[in-house]
Parts: structure tokens; sequence; C-alpha cells
């Protein structure tokens, strides 16, 4: 019932966003279920954000070799709080030129996030974080069909490696990274601490590839990261929704750690992780390239990118640091249960909002300033009880305070624990309970108000449909009563020539 519900909203949001382009100056969109050229991708990608101005924010990252625009969509209510007090997450599609299929599919999630906020799981989304879409990273690979960049460059073996360039040259371009890449690692660095996840869209198999990709050795060989359960737990959720996943032979479970497929050096969701802290992955879509099963295998995905989304964003805990009232270094903050999430370091008067790189003035959400020298980290934990662990560092770096927070998460919770004092365990635990009835109510409050909406557009269908019943039927007797007048008038006719 859930599926066929999304199903219908994704299909009612192409209506209602093919309503409002073919309006007034008709913006031309090629077939669906077809793959959409360059010029097409910005025109579509611009008329979402005219269309829905007041959640959509469309803008670019950069330019690839060939001056092709990198397009980008921002999906933020910031009715429902500061877009920097929220984590978000981000899809990558088109990182290899001959894999347009997740491209595509970017398209579509797009308008549905754009024009479905009475969906409910748009709206619960929506409600707890932020979605970022960068639609191509290889355009130019796209237009010429190839796997590479107008350099002939793999983009997905471009960035900075932790075995070939070492730990300590990661967070900097070491040289010979392309344009996409350093706009790519430019927005990542941008978008901050509140981006905890992404998943790089490919095609050629179907599996979903975690960290991480290479070898010491250059053996196929297991090289899981300290955070391996997390991983294994995020690649599960697009997993559990998708039984030809499941049932993939190859890769028994539909996840694999990538170095125990091939090694990859210079991959991007390696450096994602150890430079941003962002629980990147890798998912292949399909055997084959250029499928022309679009709409099969939209159907067959798009229940677990919506899953994915809601593991990273709706479930764990937010940890808010106020950085400003901060003396020393700075704020360490560390997730004590094993493999469940990277430490975070906020330096003293550090804000989250105010270090990001403006990219695009149009990125609201990514570049927008609180002011209230708050920044987060969120750890996308599975249900369970967690101990958090904040420490405040000194001018020498010594711990100078710590503090260990219990915190229980329930499935579908996300708690926010404010880590700028510490609590007595009693209060520690009355903050948790508060925190848990708090979450409680606004999850009540939120579907009561998405069921609203979906009731409201309901009724409004059902008037709509009530008008056009009423109109057939007069129309219907208008027509009849036409037919019986002429039937009248022929046989007046025929009596008077009879005459």
């Amino acid at each position: 019932m859930l599926m066929r519900g999304r199903r219908w909203a994704a299909l009612l949001a192409a209506v209602c966003l093919l309503a409002t382009v073919t309006g007034g100056n008709a913006l031309e969109m090629p077939s669906r279920w077809t793959y959409w050229s360059n010029e097409q991708m910005g025109d579509f990608v611009q008329s979402l954000e005219e269309s829905n101005p007041e959640i959509c924010n469309a803008y670019t990252i950069g330019e690839s070799v060939l001056g092709e625009k990198l397009w980008a969509l921002t999906v933020s209510n910031r009715t429902s709080g500061d877009p920097q007090l929220k984590p978000s997450f981000l899809y990558i599609g088109n990182t290899h030129g001959d894999e347009p299929l997740g491209r595509q599919f970017l398209f579509y999630l797009a308008e549905q996030f754009c024009s479905s906020t009475y969906d409910a799981d748009v709206w619960e989304i929506l409600q707890q974080g932020n979605l970022h879409l960068l639609f191509s990273l290889n355009p130019d690979g796209f237009a010429a069909k190839k796997r590479e960049n107008a350099h002939l460059q793999d983009l997905n073996r471009n960035f900075p490696d932790p075995i070939k360039d070492g730990m300590l040259y990661l967070s900097e371009p070491k040289g010979g990274e392309e344009p996409e890449t350093l706009a790519l690692m430019k927005y990542i660095k941008g978008l901050g601490s509140p981006l905890v996840g992404m998943a790089a869209l490919h095609e050629g198999a179907l599996v979903v590839n975690i960290p991480y990709d290479g070898t010491v050795s250059n053996k196929r060989e297991p090289n899981p990261t300290p955070d391996d359960k997390l991983f294994r737990y995020l690649a599960g959720r697009y997993v559990a929704v998708q039984p030809q996943m499941q049932m993939n032979k190859e890769f028994p479970g539909g996840i694999v750690q990538g170095s125990c497929w091939y090694p990859v050096y210079g991959g991007m969701q390696d450096w994602a992780y150890l430079v941003a802290n962002v629980y990147a992955i890798t998912i292949e879509m399909d055997n084959v390239k250029f499928s022309n099963k679009v709409q099969q295998l939209w159907d067959q995905h798009h229940d677990s990118m919506f899953e994915l989304i809601k593991a990273n964003l709706c479930q764990g805990v937010t940890v808010q640091v106020n950085t400003q009232s901060t003396g020393g270094q700075g704020v360490k903050v560390s997730m004590a249960t094993p493999q469940m999430g990277r430490p975070a370091f906020f330096p003293a008067e550090y804000n989250s909002a105010n270090t990001s790189l403006l990219v695009h003035e149009s990125v609201g959400s990514a570049g927008a300033t609180s002011g209230t020298g708050v920044s987060i980290v969120h750890y996308p934990t599975p249900p369970g009880e967690y101990e958090v662990v904040v420490e405040w560092l000194n001018e020498t770096n010594a711990v100078e305070k710590r503090c260990t927070h219990t915190v229980v998460i329930s499935e579908g919770q996300r708690t926010s624990l404010a880590a700028d004092s510490c609590l007595p365990k009693k209060d520690q635990e009355f903050a948790q309970k508060r925190s848990d009835l708090d979450g409680a109510i606004r999850r009540v409050q939120e579907k009561g108000l998405a069921t609203g909406r979906i009731e409201q557009s309901l009724d409004s269908y059902t008037s709509l449909l009530l008008v056009a019943t009423i109109a057939l039927v007069f129309g219907t007797l208008f027509a009849w009563r036409n037919k019986k007048k002429r039937g009248l008038n022929v046989k007046s006719a025929r009596t008077q020539l009879t005459v």
C-alpha cells in the first residue's frame, strides 16, 4: 500500500508539474521515460524553482571542461526550523557519462519533492532535514556517451586518495583534479557539518557498494571502515525494499564492501567519508548502461531512494554544539558506541553556517547563516541505546571537560541533543524523556498536517469530479432534449407533408 501510494504521489507530482510548465511560455519537455539532454536538464531544474520558490533552490556548483553547467537543487522547508540545524543528504548522478540512469531518476525525484509536499513521506523528510540533488557531475561525458569527461579522465578515480596520497593530503587538491572534481570537493565542504549522507548513482551492476574502496596491498580483500556496521545498516535500508537486489546471486544480500569487489583508488566515497565525515555510498542501479527500461527501473528503485533519505535524515541523534561560548581549542563530539559514526571537531567560534562555502547565493539552506553560533553533527543510527561523548578542549588541546550522554533511539525517531553543558545523569534521563515526548508530539502533528494536506487535495479533486459529473449530466440531458425536440420537429414536418 505504501509503495502504491508513493507511486501515485509521483504520478500526481508529474501531472501538477506538467500543468505548471505548459502554461504561458510553454517549456517543451521531452518524452518522460527517455534521457533528457543537458539543455533540457537546465530548463527543467530552473522551472522547479520558478514553480516552487518557497522550498526549491536551483543553482550551479561549477562548470565542466566544455563549459556545461553542473546543475544542483536544494529542497528545504524553512518553516520547520533553521536548515543549518537539520541534517542534509546528497544524491549525485552521472559521475560516469555513459551511466545516465541516476541522473534521470533525480529529475523524477526532484519533481516529486518540489510538487508533492502533501505526500506523507516527502513532508516527513522536509520536516526533519534537507535534500540536495546534483543531477550530472559529467555532462560532457553524457553528451558523448563516454565514461570519462572531456579530458578523458575517470572522475571516480580523480579524488585525493588516503592510500596513494596519504591521509595528510586528503583535504586539499593534490594537483591534477578535473574541474568537475574540484567543484564537487568545494560543494561538499561548503554544505558543512549538516551534510550527513551521500549516494553516487552508477550503472554496470546491481549492488550497494560501501567504503573502503582501496587496499594497501592492491589486492582484492576486505578493508572495512571503522563504521562498517553503520554503513551496512544504511545500505541495508536501500536494499530492504528492493527484492531484485536481495535476490542478486552475484552479491548476496545486495551489499558489497568496495575492496572485496575490486580495489579503487581516487574514488569519491572514500574521500567524502574521511574528509567531510559523510557516510557516502555508491549505488549500482542496473547491469545494463543506457537501459531503455527507464520506467521499469524507476519503479524498482523509487522506494529504495526514499528509504535511504529517511534512514539518513529521519532517525538517529543530532548533537547541537554552541561554540560561541567555548574557550580553548573547541569541542569534540564522539559516538562512543563502536562502529556508529566518526568523531567531529568544532573549533572555538566555529559555526557550520558561517563557514559554509557560498557556492551560489541561491543555495539557500546550504549557505544560510543562522547567527546562533550553533553547529550540528548527526549520527544516522539504527534503533538502540548509544553513548555520545562531548569534550571541551583547552588551549593546549587537553580535555578540560567531558560529558557522556546516553541516548535511546526508536525506529523512525530523530533526537536532538544540546551539548553546550553537562547534565547530571538524572537530568539527562529527564531531558531524554522530554525529547522523546517532544518527538512523538511532533510526529503526530506532522502526520496530521500531511493528512490534512492530502485530505484538502482529495477534497479539491472530489469537488472537481463532482462539478465534472454535474456538467456531464446536464450536458447529456441537454443533448437528449435537443434530440427529442428535433424528433418532434421532424414528425411535425412529416405530418404537414402528408396533409
